[in-house]
């Protein structure tokens, strides 16, 4: 939280004073002055900066702010059996409340009324567009996009939510599975390199990453991500040792290709890819 405010104060100062008064600010810091007398120096006034950038952040986050607020002891104190009846009301009475309305919409899919969970979810998507995690309304969005048999609107929503939620490699997984249902290479590629941003180890996105850049003949990618399969441990290692070896034969490394498919031939000697890609190697003159 510091962090976030920091970094919105700089932005202020520079939008208001110019980059060169940030420049100011850190040369009076290095000289050991404490902020007030950093500001005096930099020809700012502690009270005047404050008063703007509190009109500032009123301006670009008090909507946000409002609908962040809500009936939170109420909620958390109804009763199991009457608290979808609570929420129904609160609803009404806190239209622009963010936690109301997610609350409401997860009592209303767990009590199967889907539609209304969905405009729940939907007006809290409004309320608060870049909610992350367990509160982000996306994510429940495209369940219930599924649910219905509308699989290209749920990845709509899980990419909209992998813009603002870097980290949830669940919904990436997600993603990653609806692209390769439906065919989508762009959303099949950007949810595989999300995966593998978060958890570098997972050998199934990197294999699929090296696919999808065989298939766009980027073969010097291709190589990399089939090496870094094969060496975090890929589910099915005689495949992959293939993979790479096609990939090196589209990149006329004959020898390379040769060698890896020899090694999956040394663990499946009757694996047919292999011998036929073999064959080809033979054909060309490895």
């Amino acid at each position: 939280m510091a962090y976030f405010q920091a970094s919105v104060l700089v932005e202020h100062i520079v939008a208001h004073y110019g980059e060169g008064t940030i420049g100011d600010l850190l040369r009076a810091y290095g000289d050991g002055l404490d902020t007030e007398e950093a500001l005096a120096q930099s020809g700012l006034n502690f009270d005047v900066l404050q008063a703007s950038f509190d009109v500032a952040v009123e301006a670009r986050f008090g909507d946000l702010r409002r609908a962040m607020l809500g009936p939170e002891e109420e909620v958390s104190a109804a009763e199991p059996e009457d608290r979808l009846a609570m929420l129904r009301s609160l609803g009404e009475e806190h239209p622009g409340s963010f936690p109301v309305q997610m609350a409401l919409g997860r009592a209303l899919q767990a009590d199967r009324e889907i539609e209304a969970a969905a405009r729940a979810f939907e007006v809290a998507v409004e309320l608060a567009p870049a909610a992350t995690g367990a509160s982000s309304p996306r994510v429940p969005l495209a369940e219930i996009a599924v649910e219905q048999g509308n699989s290209r609107l749920a990845m709509d929503y899980l990419e909209t939510h992998l813009e603002y939620d870097h980290r949830d490699i669940e919904s990436a997984r997600r993603l990653a599975s609806l692209a390769e249902e439906f065919g989508d290479e762009r959303r099949r590629r950007r949810a595989y390199e999300l995966i593998v941003e978060i958890d570098p180890f997972d050998s199934i996105p990197h294999q699929a990453l090296g696919q999808l850049a065989k298939a766009r003949d980027d073969y010097g990618t291709a190589a990399r991500e089939f090496e870094v399969s094969l060496a975090i441990g890929p589910i099915d290692r005689v495949a992959t040792h293939v993979d790479l070896a096609e990939t090196y034969l589209s990149d006329e490394r004959v020898d390379d290709a040769k060698r890896e498919v020899i090694n999956a031939l040394e663990i499946a000697p009757a694996y047919e890819r292999a011998l036929e890609l073999l064959l080809q190697i033979v054909e060309a003159g490895g």
